[in-house]
């Protein structure tokens, strides 16, 4: 047995999306797992206190990059690969949209079995370090692109996974991934995004006439903010008058009707859904077959806007009778 070597048995619950399409060797990356590894490591175990890590940099106290002193590469077999081809269906790659474009290069969708990660280390006080942090780490990141909605989730084998602080979860009773991320996929709706009809994740058949308004509107409404999609179709128009005939569909159906939030204009106005992350571009339409079907287009004119992720991720860990998606924000 070598000392310095630290050997790590992992265990896949999602499928990895991974850039390198039709490569072998495919798997789980070592660059993306060490840069993230070091950066855990250094917030974690040192409290980014340089003095406590500089002697474990490449490099030692002259370090120019905080590149902790180890080497670490993945051994895995692949049991499990396709391509995710350009304008596949959303119901076949739930919460995958990044083929929808023309300059689309094709991934992979891949499942592993044997994932192992073997760490080389010469410090013996780095390496117990790592030994004690990488359950932690590996339950608070997942690898490849969609990482936050929970692709590439990956824990550590035969071990319980520590969570983050303010850590919530949700079950799903089913083994089939791809109805945990549709049942993700509609979770997230119900918080951001709204929902206007809906598939159900177990059957895949549409639900017509399930509506709400998602939860981020909701406490908004509740802090005396009104949202932006109120301000822009009040201050449009183009939208205004779909709006009034809106509220008009609307109202015969609501028993409370101060309590109905389409009447309600607070003093403060606010940029409320990209709260849970900003995309450059966004596009509100109206009710399919109904009066007010119109559409105003978000964007960045001058190139000043930049889109960030949702700070949410989302962790589905399977169970042996389905899977437990533990979510958190960050």
């Amino acid at each position: 047995m070598n000392r310095f070597q630290l050997s790590v048995p992992l265990k896949q619950h999602t499928p990895l999306i991974h850039f390198q399409h039709g490569q072998d060797g495919a798997t789980l990356r070592a660059t993306e797992v060490k840069s993230k590894l070091d950066k855990y490591l250094i917030k974690h175990a040192f409290g980014e206190d340089r003095v406590r890590y500089s002697p474990f940099l490449v490099g030692g106290d002259k370090a120019k990059h905080d590149a902790l002193d180890y080497k670490l590469k993945i051994e895995a077999k692949i049991l499990h690969r396709e391509t995710i081809h350009k304008k596949e269906k959303n119901t076949d790659m739930p919460m995958f949209f990044g083929n929808m474009g023309d300059d689309y290069q094709e991934r992979d969708l891949v499942e592993c079995g044997d994932v192992k990660m073997v760490i080389l280390c010469l410090h013996p006080e780095l390496k117990t370090i790592i030994d004690q942090h990488i359950g932690p780490f590996l339950a608070a990141h997942n690898f490849g692109m969609r990482s936050t909605k929970g692709y590439g989730s990956f824990t550590r084998s035969n071990q319980d996974a520590v969570f983050p602080e303010n850590t919530y979860s949700f079950s799903v009773r089913s083994n089939d991934w791809r109805v945990v991320f549709k049942t993700i996929d509609l979770f997230y709706k119900s918080i951001r995004g709204g929902i206007n009809g809906a598939i159900n994740p177990d059957t895949g058949r549409y639900v017509k006439g399930f509506y709400m308004k998602p939860m981020i509107f909701c406490y908004a409404n509740d802090q005396q903010v009104t949202w932006e999609k109120k301000v822009i179709k009040q201050r449009s128009r183009i939208l205004q008058p779909f709006l009034k005939n809106q509220q008009e569909d609307h109202h015969h159906k609501v028993r409370n009707q101060t309590e109905w939030p389409l009447w309600a204009n607070h003093p403060k106005e606010g940029i409320v859904r990209d709260l849970l992350g900003l995309s450059t571009d966004q596009t509100w339409k109206g009710y399919p077959g109904g009066n007010n079907g119109a559409s105003v287009k978000k964007e960045s004119t001058d190139g000043e806007i930049e889109r960030f992720a949702s700070p949410i991720v989302f962790k589905p860990v399977e169970t042996g009778n389905g899977f437990c998606v533990y979510f958190w924000a960050n």
